[in-house]
């Protein structure tokens, strides 16, 4: 966070020249998902120190890589996390489309396959590739756009296999660039983070951001806040309900104990995903939403006898609401740092529920590996 980025490259420096001197074996993978962190952060071109310091980075990532790779290839113990997989993967894969370490003359002296690119491509097909798809079976279905779906035995099923998965390999984030992809893939994202930051629901999350803090706001936790907007119409045979949220600030920072609802959080390990901002503001939101359809099956209707009697029976919780109400609108959510993996699958669910509305998350780009959860 410094200003002077010709301090920042010195310490960088510095810090690249003593893992050359004295190696990296002795670092945990945590100390290396770190190191590759602080080393990659921030970097631009521009001065003999930047210049050097791209040079160096070349080697030095290479060297820590290789570490990384032997650490890994060791018996999983409880300190071994996937989210370190995460980090380094995020750092290695900003490193590479970075222009700061683009070479003067274009020349590559470095083997390949290199150390820095299998770390990149084992994260993506053990870690990342199986976690996406599990998440896309999670939300397979038809598109029907009827409301009253309710998620089912073959949904929690596949929601305590995620969670399994998540703890089985101790991951909790995929990273910055990962999740950018998954949100694309799992279609919630139309454009990348770069383009989509003047989106408006974008500028509205840091101006009320900005506002609550009195311009100084910093996220302490990943999923402490989040931003939603929604405008979604309600509509049955006779009648159609607006359901509008003209935008919702949420910080659960001093949240407890979190609310139930439908949407249903992995359990990984002691993590606090059930409280995130992300899911909490989904909860109100199907809330509200499940409160205009039962408010709209009540109303009177030129409908036979017989429908209003399936209608009146469609109020119980237990059984689906008419077929003959439709639900559809956009909704955009906006996180401070990339979702977690629970908060990607909190998603998919609403989602499944609702498939006729268009559900668009973005975050701000916040390094998760600088925030705790």
């Amino acid at each position: 966070g410094a200003a002077d980025s010709q301090l920042v490259a010195q310490v960088k420096l510095r810090l690249a020249k003593r893992l050359q001197e004295l190696g990296t074996n002795s670092l945990s993978p945590q100390d290396i998902s770190q190191a590759c962190w602080a080393l990659t952060s921030n970097s631009s071109r521009g001065s003999d120190i930047l210049n050097e310091l791209a040079g160096s980075l070349d080697k030095v990532l290479v060297l820590l890589s290789s570490s990384f790779l032997v650490q890994a290839s060791r018996v999983y113990n409880a300190s071994d996390r996937g989210s370190h997989w995460a980090d380094i993967s995020d750092a290695l894969t900003k490193f590479e489309n970075s222009t700061a370490v683009k070479r003067m003359d274009g020349a590559n002296d470095l083997p390949s396959p290199c150390p820095r690119n299998e770390v990149v491509l084992a994260f993506h097909d053990a870690i990342f590739t199986p976690a996406v798809r599990q998440l896309e079976a999670l939300g397979c279905q038809a598109p029907t756009g009827l409301s009253g779906l309710r998620l089912g035995s073959s949904e929690r099923r596949k929601i305590r296999k995620l969670s399994e998965f998540a703890n089985s390999l101790g991951l909790l984030h995929l990273g910055t660039h990962r999740t950018e992809e998954a949100l694309q893939r799992l279609g919630f994202l139309k454009q990348p983070l770069g383009e989509s930051a003047h989106h408006p629901a974008v500028q509205a999350f840091r101006a009320t951001a900005a506002a609550q803090s009195q311009g100084s706001f910093a996220a302490a936790r990943n999923g402490d806040i989040a931003y939603l907007e929604m405008s979604v119409t309600v509509s049955g045979p006779d009648i159609k309900e607006e359901v509008k949220e003209a935008g919702r600030f949420l910080d659960t920072s001093e949240v407890d104990k979190p609310p139930g609802g439908e949407l249903l959080p992995l359990a990984i390990g002691h993590w606090r995903c059930p409280s995130h901002a992300e899911r909490l503001l989904l909860v109100r939101a199907l809330s509200k939403l499940r409160i205009a359809e039962k408010r709209l099956l009540k109303q009177p209707s030129s409908s036979s006898s017989t429908a209003s009697a399936t209608a009146t029976a469609t109020l119980h919780a237990e059984e689906a609401a008419s077929p003959e109400v439709e639900v559809a609108g956009i909704v955009n959510l906006v996180a401070a740092e990339p979702l977690c993996l629970s908060c990607l699958a909190v998603c998919v669910q609403f989602r499944k529920l609702y498939p006729k509305i268009e559900l668009n998350v973005f975050f701000t780009g916040q390094p998760v590996s600088q925030v705790r959860c």
